[in-house]
């Protein structure tokens, strides 16, 4: 992956490659918590149309990454949190692996925009934060050539899937804990509030 440098180079936009092959694909989930319209607005400026693809289901996931496969990207940048940046890997890996046989099908290289809400994998290649215009200076780097540090992430294989960490399910476990409790204190509260409801109307019965 595509590592950022730590501080920021003086970036300005650069004319497009000749090549198809050393073409810029940047894919975003558009559901994302930190894709917002001007976002998307900003990206649209300094991407070609035609490299720029917007995710909103798994299937669209999957139309864009036999796409990305098919017009033979070498770089690939995802903008979204850890869960998006896998699930694009893991459909490319997937296309390509179905495309091995045909000459010089191969997996592109990965950067990473931290526009999800966890961000742990944008955060180690040091990608830079959505607010202001750092993102579309990630961009601008990567298009000019000028980000020249890559890092080999080794993955587990979880259930098929590539992911770089993973847990137990102990933390999700925890969490439906907590909300069955929320759930039983709020029928515990709503039981004990239509009984106070039950004893003032009773005396105000009585007092009829």
């Amino acid at each position: 992956m595509l590592v950022q440098p730590f501080r920021a180079a003086a970036v300005e936009l650069v004319p497009e490659p000749a090549t198809s092959s050393d073409r810029i694909a940047v894919l975003v989930n558009a559901r994302a918590r930190k894709v917002t319209d001007q976002v998307i607005r900003a990206l649209s400026h300094v991407v070609p149309e035609g490299d720029f693809f917007q995710s909103r289901s798994l299937l669209d996931a999957r139309r864009i990454a036999t796409q990305v496969v098919h017009q033979g990207y070498r770089t690939v940048l995802l903008g979204g949190g850890d869960g998006t940046v896998m699930c694009f890997i893991n459909e490319i890996a997937h296309q390509v692996s179905l495309k091995r046989h045909q000459f010089g099908v191969r997996m592109p290289r990965f950067g990473i925009l931290k526009l999800g809400t966890g961000n742990s994998v944008a955060s180690w290649m040091n990608a830079s934060s959505a607010r202001g215009d750092g993102f579309v200076d990630d961009v601008l780097r990567v298009r000019s050539g000028t980000i020249t540090a890559s890092r080999t992430v080794d993955m587990l294989q979880v259930e098929g899937k590539r992911a770089p960490f993973c847990g137990m399910g102990v933390d999700g476990h925890q969490a439906l804990a907590v909300a069955q409790i929320r759930v039983a204190e709020a029928v515990i509260l709503g039981a004990e509030e239509d009984r106070d409801a039950r004893r003032r109307r009773l005396r105000h019965e009585l007092r009829s």
